[in-house]
């Protein structure tokens, strides 16, 4: 299940950072509340080897990404990784961080920054799936497209199921992308920020 709140963007980097730490330690809060019928402090926050968060003694597993305006949680009984961002222009040096076939997808498009973004959110839930996040390096998390749908082309040594949306959510248009280690439907609940 991916749970989601959308939040009013404030007019500064420091405070929309903030707003978005707050917001999502809540919406994790909630999302357990609703898995388990327990409250987040009832488990031992544990960091992975590469600083990923886990719940000690738990069958879930969870993963939380922001961006302007959008907090996700996604959580499963498998490890996941989700991420999420919000179409913008982009300095065309940043697709560096893409594979040769990758940025081929990216000069061919119609909209080259949203089909980039596409690929980085790919990336980054892949990259947050295996827990060890940025170190692992966006040009060895290479995806593309076959008949529409997302696939990791990496080599790897255990299984990625992807799965990619594009969402509406406030008014704003979103790519949303998850890896986990199990087949699953992306499902989406919407949580107000009144009841978190």
């Amino acid at each position: 299940m991916i749970y989601y709140t959308n939040y009013m963007v404030s007019g500064t980097k420091a405070e929309d950072g903030r707003i978005q730490k707050e917001l999502s330690k809540k919406l994790l809060g909630f999302a357990v509340k609703s898995e388990t019928g327990r409250k987040l402090e009832a488990f031992d926050m544990n960091y992975g080897k590469h600083g990923k968060p886990y719940l000690k003694d738990s069958d879930i597993h969870f993963n939380i990404t922001n961006c302007k305006g959008l907090i996700c949680c996604a959580v499963e009984s498998f490890e996941i990784g989700i991420d999420a961002e919000t179409g913008r222009t982009l300095n065309p040096r940043i697709y560096r961080a893409c594979t040769e076939r990758e940025q081929g997808m990216i000069e061919a498009s119609d909209n080259p920054d949203f089909t980039f973004l596409e690929l980085w959110t790919l990336k980054e839930s892949y990259m947050k799936y295996t827990g060890i996040g940025l170190a692992f390096g966006t040009k060895n998390a290479e995806f593309t497209y076959v008949d529409g749908q997302p696939v990791y082309m990496g080599s790897t040594d255990k299984p990625v199921y992807v799965r990619q949306a594009i969402k509406n959510f406030g008014g704003k248009t979103y790519i949303v992308s998850m890896c986990s280690g199990e087949a699953c439907e992306m499902r989406f609940r919407e949580v107000l920020e009144g009841e978190l």
